[in-house]
């Protein structure tokens, strides 16, 4: 299990008459960019919407409302609920917002994501991060204490309940390689040396070329139960968050790289000790998304790297005797993850860069002394 604690100051907003009823709105942030189907900025989008649920701070603490879509009026330019709600005249709500309030896979779409919530909690069980490849989930910082529309950083809309979103997963974004110099393991090497064998650049004895054949994630977890509960005493006050993840049993692989049938070591080939990786499904086709989202969770040692969550690599390293004449050798490496770094945090975009090296052959030559070897001959 992996939980990540975060300390935060209890914060009132001062209590002020309102003269009116005032309808209950909102206002979005995101506090991290993400990429392509995910949101790419901080400001959340007009086009999608969020759950919230909203409790009652008086004796008792009652649900006041939720879980209820949050969505835009693009007509009077406010966030709010279909349904309307109005500001208690006499206490404060404390609230706990989700993005996004459906799942935005296609076949999914009109399914809203479950939540269990209770007064200073909130919680996502049974969620299946492979499923839900094209699901952003995000969660913001709980609200306490909240009277009135106070907050207007969008610009364009009316003030509501400030809500900044955090990214709840992790994701892979982009998988690299280069080949180095053993010599100067910081400096790239091209060991095909700027031949690529081509008449103009006919291969020689001695170079080589490396391909990538394919690039997978084994052994990781991505089913899980997120969990973000707000305690305010014993003084100061915490938020403890984070993820559970299923057993054993829920451990799965997840192709980030194959090579096309009939490909020829092309689409992989390192070019001038350098390649940027780019997902395929499992085809060799690209993929529609040119990342992994994944679970959030911590990697423990194994003594068996095959156990243990790894990145697989299987590649091959052609090495040429003459210009056409050549020998392959096929390498496959479990680089497990917790050798990386120990977590896969949340709010984090991962890039891994994988150096390969070859150790040059060298010689040790000694000589073997002479032996004295002597003869007596009588004549």
């Amino acid at each position: 299990a992996t939980a990540c604690v975060a300390l935060a100051a209890c914060t009132k907003n001062e209590v002020k008459p309102v003269s009116t009823d005032q309808k209950i709105t909102f206002e979005t942030a995101v506090y991290k960019a993400s990429s392509k189907a995910l949101i790419s900025s901080t400001a959340y989008p007009t086009t999608a919407s969020f759950g919230t649920v909203a409790y009652r701070e008086s004796s008792g603490t009652p649900k006041y409302f939720g879980p209820e879509e949050v969505s835009y009026n693009s007509t009077k330019y406010y966030w709010s609920t279909a349904t309307a709600y109005y500001w208690p005249k006499n206490d404060a709500l404390t609230f706990m917002s989700y993005s996004p309030f459906k799942y935005q896979e296609s076949a999914y779409s009109s399914t809203a994501i479950t939540v269990t919530d209770s007064y200073n909690q909130l919680s996502i069980p049974n969620y299946d991060v492979a499923v839900h490849q094209d699901t952003d989930l995000m969660v913001a910082d709980i609200q306490k204490g909240q009277m009135a529309n106070t907050t207007q950083t969008g610009g364009t809309w009316q003030k509501g309940v400030p809500t900044v979103f955090h990214h709840k997963l992790s994701q892979i974004v982009a998988i690299k390689f280069k080949t180095v110099d053993t010599q100067v393991p910081n400096d790239v090497k091209d060991y095909a040396n700027g031949r690529d064998g081509s008449a103009q650049k006919p291969y020689q004895a001695g170079d080589q070329q490396f391909f990538i054949n394919e690039v997978s994630l084994k052994n990781t977890c991505f089913k899980g139960n997120y969990s973000y509960v707000y305690a305010d005493s014993p003084s100061p006050a915490t938020i403890t968050e984070g993820w559970t993840k299923d057993d054993a049993s829920t451990e799965s692989s997840t192709l980030w790289f194959t090579e096309p049938s009939g490909d020829s070591n092309t689409t992989g080939k390192i070019i001038r000790g350098e390649i940027n990786l780019q997902r395929t499904s499992d085809s060799g086709s690209p993929a529609t998304n040119n990342y992994i989202l994944v679970l959030p969770q911590t990697f423990e040692s194994y003594t068996n790297k095959a156990d243990a969550p790894h990145i697989y690599i299987k590649y091959t390293v052609r090495t040429y005797y003459s210009a056409t004449g050549f020998s392959d050798e096929f390498i496959e490496e479990r680089v497990p993850i917790c050798d990386i770094h120990p977590t896969w945090a949340m709010n984090k975009k991962i890039t891994y860069n994988f150096n390969l090296t070859k150790q040059r052959i060298y010689w040790d030559p000694q000589v073997v002394d002479w032996e004295p070897e002597s003869h007596t001959v009588e004549i």
